[in-house]
């Protein structure tokens, strides 16, 4: 029995955070990954640090490494069709396949490395793309022959983000605003002023969906107006995915001083009710570590979400890998409507002597707490009051991997916890 508990906690521990739906694929590499792009739902490509490129063809089950040709960390990877894709490196340089993601070759955009990183890519087709630094917005027509400059911002109003939906319309984020054009990058249009503009995404040319500090804004008219469809509690968004008008993913972070800030990817159904309309699977940073960076979905139910992984605990080796995770049912947690993990958190996690639950203000409802071993079997119950915090004594606990489960008003939501 021993043994038994001893492999199963080691497997636990080497395969990483739980997700619901969300199954971790092996990447084969120990570098960041910062963006994914599907061509089909089984022909997906990756790319991260260190020049890493990564393709599958049979939807996750294998990945296998392509030579970029450089050490270049990877931000962006688009692709036009099955063949033709780019690659956009930190650096502003951009790489180019035109057999499947084979063989990869550089294109000098004339951006000056040492200034700013370029994080931004956005293709029409082979010949006409745009690449976006937090100061500039660059243009090819001729495929990479020569770069026009179509914007210019001070780094009080760094550019966050672009997206063209045809050659001549496409949208600009900053910190603080939208603009768009509908002639290839010639003139802009001031959208909106929004505080904190975080992300934003476009359906099509007129449906967008804008995330700022406080709201979850939404236009089906191109931009000429937008109204509040939800709400935005989420300290950073680090990317986004409409599946439809209605669906959107997200990859985010609650960050809190507690160190012990909550990484989720959600998805956002936004003809719900604006307090009903996320659904997310969350892991609590701790020595297990785990962010995403981007997103992306072949359809309606086929995605995937790459980032970083480590582990600096003391029940395992130590590791850090480039983190990819799929997700092929459409769906976040069994539980249709969990109790959100931003309603709450546990610190510290590790512990060796008690954990707080802290609950949001709005989550002050009587509760049942639950804490199971690695083998499922309940070890620790307690009912409580409506209350702002629970404080829970693990000091008679054996050291390792247990999870704490909240459940209010007939939902719940579990964390994984370690105990030192």
């Amino acid at each position: 029995m021993i043994v038994k508990k001893l492999g199963l906690l080691f497997l636990i521990l080497c395969s990483g955070p739980l997700f619901s739906q969300w199954i971790a694929q092996n990447s084969g590499v120990t570098t960041s990954l910062n963006d994914v792009f599907c061509v089909t739902d089984n022909q997906v490509f990756v790319v991260g640090d260190a020049g890493v490129i990564l393709k599958t063809t049979d939807g996750g089950t294998q990945w296998v490494q392509k030579p970029s040709g450089t050490t270049m960390n990877l931000s962006k990877v688009q692709f036009i069709n099955a063949n033709v894709g780019f690659a956009l490196a930190a650096t502003g340089t951009v790489f180019k396949t035109i057999d499947v993601g084979e063989t990869w070759t550089s294109i000098d955009t004339g951006s000056n490395p040492t200034n700013v990183v370029y994080n931004g890519l956005s293709c029409i087709d082979e010949n006409t793309f745009y690449v976006m630094s937090a100061d500039s917005l660059r243009k090819t027509t001729n495929g990479g022959a020569a770069f026009e400059t179509k914007l210019i911002f001070n780094s009080a109003q760094s550019l966050k983000g672009v997206q063209f939906l045809t050659a001549q319309i496409g949208y600009v984020a900053g910190s603080d605003y939208l603009f768009k054009t509908i002639d290839g990058g010639n003139n802009w249009t001031f959208l909106i002023n929004s505080n904190s503009l975080q992300n934003f995404y476009f359906v099509n040319e007129t449906v967008g969906i804008v995330y700022d500090g406080v709201n979850v804004l939404k236009t089906t008219d191109g931009g000429a107006n937008f109204a509040v469809i939800g709400q935005n509690d989420e300290t950073i968004i680090y990317d986004l995915f409409a599946v439809s008008e209605e669906v959107i993913w997200e990859s985010t972070a609650e960050l809190f001083l507690c160190n012990c800030s909550s990484y989720c990817l959600s998805k956002r159904t936004t003809s719900a009710p604006a307090a009903n309309q996320l659904d997310k699977d969350c892991y609590q940073a701790g020595s297990l570590f785990l962010q995403f960076n981007a997103l992306y979905f072949a359809n309606s139910t086929t995605g995937f979400a790459v980032g970083t992984e480590s582990y600096t605990g003391e029940f395992g080796p130590h590791y850090i890998k480039g983190a990819i995770y799929k997700n092929a049912t459409g769906v976040t947690l069994e539980n249709p409507n969990p109790v959100k993990t931003t309603d709450w958190v546990v610190f510290p996690n590790p512990a060796s002597q008690q954990m707080t639950i802290s609950f949001s203000e709005n989550q002050y409802e009587p509760s049942i707490v639950e804490i199971a071993d690695v083998l499922g079997n309940i070890i620790f119950t307690q009912n409580h009051d409506a209350t702002p915090a629970v404080t829970i004594p693990v000091d008679t606990f054996a050291k390792g991997v247990y999870f704490l489960t909240v459940m209010q008003n007939n939902q719940k939501n579990t964390q994984k916890i370690l105990i030192e």
